[in-house]
């Protein structure tokens, strides 16, 4: 590949124009990217033309477009080759009209004769190969060269990754041929170089709303990364810099906590990704998500506890289960500990549970799938009346083991439910725990704590 980008930088001209490259080494190119791994020892070569023509006049057809230009196409499997004598043992023929065969051979690490030394986990095979296309639909060679260069580095690359610069390399030089503007030209007057053009050109799609500035940052990094990639490998001379550089520090803390900062280099032609204006608390997915139905969470849970994994119950219940309800949410059944979805069917949020998930227990409750509460002070007192229980009979642990195991998770639970509340009506849970703590409790748990004094409990 790099004699292949060495022979394409000879062939620049000093006004930066490419000028044409041998003939069979473009057509072996091609149609290696074209039709991907070969099958058969011979290629007619008239039919990548007939491709390329349908291409060009699909997209030129009337003299104007009636949709934007095809960006990128995916070769199912694409195989590097070389080219080689006719009397090499893996040869292929690669026939062109009115012009004499070639050959090539895909290339190998055990090739004795092949022209580089690669490290022996270098890939010559890739499937889904993007190829970038221009505003014609013909495939855009600094775009696949500059792909391929960055695949030859990755003993495991993510396709996807590359049929994103694909489209924003393609799309970056659909601009510039828009504009007529040669992507190796960069004169004195810097508004008119070809990266400054495309910036302006992103700048007016993020104004009109029609991309996004994520999407505008991400295609600016990747014209970047092509241009400092070819400058690099000397590929590309140009006369005047593409863009200015300045370095910016970026100070952040390690897994210690220790400050850290480090260097890197930014451009004047880059776009700002802009900070996100989501509210962390919350997923934003086009409301796609929707709860799982009654039935639904009994049978997940089920499945949960045979495999009796706490930490995955806790991950799944906390996805699928909505504790806090709307006020008006129907066919609720009023406890007294909070509301039930589906009386008589009590099944416990996790393996292991600190009481017994039983109904008309009402501790036991808060521990079921089926429970529910609402966000209002109704619901608030009944968990702070029950709370007062709990904190009387607590004292009735005969060890610290056994207080841990049972009283500190209830106590846990009775605080992950009144926080759910106050996440909903901040201030509410403090007003009712003041009215509770001077004796105002529900008639349930009230009765209760009469019945516990009765019997000379507490």
């Amino acid at each position: 590949m790099l004699n292949f980008l060495h022979k394409f930088a000879k062939n620049v001209g000093k006004c930066g124009e490419i000028l044409p490259i041998d003939a069979k080494l473009q057509w072996c190119t091609l149609v290696t990217l074209l039709y991907g791994k070969p099958n058969k020892r011979h290629f007619n070569c008239s039919q990548l033309t007939m491709r390329v023509q349908m291409n060009q006049n699909h997209v030129a057809a009337k003299g104007r477009r009636s949709n934007p230009p095809k960006r990128k196409i995916l070769i199912s499997e694409l195989r590097l080759t070389r080219l080689v004598q006719e009397d090499h043992p893996n040869a292929i023929a690669i026939c062109h009209p009115n012009e004499e065969p070639y050959y090539v051979a895909p290339l190998t690490h055990d090739d004795p004769d092949g022209y580089q030394v690669v490290p022996k986990w270098t890939n010559f095979e890739f499937p889904s190969f993007p190829v970038p296309l221009d505003d014609t639909g013909a495939p855009w060679e600094p775009g696949i060269l500059f792909i391929l260069l960055k695949l030859e580095e990755e003993p495991y690359p993510n396709m996807g990754t590359y049929a994103n610069q694909a489209a924003d390399l393609a799309f970056y030089c659909q601009v510039l041929k828009q504009q007529n503007v040669d992507w190796m030209v960069f004169g004195k007057n810097k508004l008119l170089r070809p990266t400054y053009r495309f910036r302006g050109a992103l700048n007016t799609l993020i104004g009109e709303n029609r991309i996004s500035r994520a999407l505008a940052a991400r295609c600016m990094s990747n014209v970047v990364a092509m241009y400092r990639r070819f400058i690099n490998e000397g590929v590309l001379v140009p006369k005047y810099q593409p863009w200015e550089e300045r370095d910016r520090y970026i100070t952040f803390e390690d897994k210690v906590g220790r400050a850290r900062t480090i260097k890197v280099k930014s451009t004047d032609v880059a776009i700002s990704a802009g900070a996100s204006e989501n509210d962390d608390d919350f997923i934003y997915d086009g409301e796609k998500m929707k709860p799982l139905l009654l039935a639904e969470q009994e049978l997940l849970f089920s499945a949960l506890r045979v495999c009796a994994n706490p930490e995955y119950t806790l991950l799944h219940l906390s996805a699928a289960v909505k504790v806090v309800v709307e006020a008006d949410e129907r066919g609720l059944t009023d406890i007294a500990s909070g509301q039930c979805a589906r009386p008589g069917t009590p099944i416990p949020i996790s393996v292991e549970v600190p009481v017994e998930v039983a109904c008309g227990k009402g501790e036991g409750c808060m521990f079921c799938i089926s429970y529910r509460i609402h966000a209002d002070k109704e619901d608030a007192r009944k968990i702070l009346s029950c709370r007062q229980y709990i904190d009387f009979i607590s004292v009735l642990a005969t060890s610290k083991e056994q207080f841990d195991q049972v009283f500190s998770k209830i106590f846990a639970r009775m605080d992950e439910l009144l926080g759910f509340m106050d996440e909903r009506s901040p201030g509410l849970v403090a007003k009712v725990r003041d009215e509770v703590e001077e004796g105002n409790l529900t008639p349930f748990w009230q009765g209760k704590i009469e019945m516990l004094q009765t019997c000379g409990v507490i």
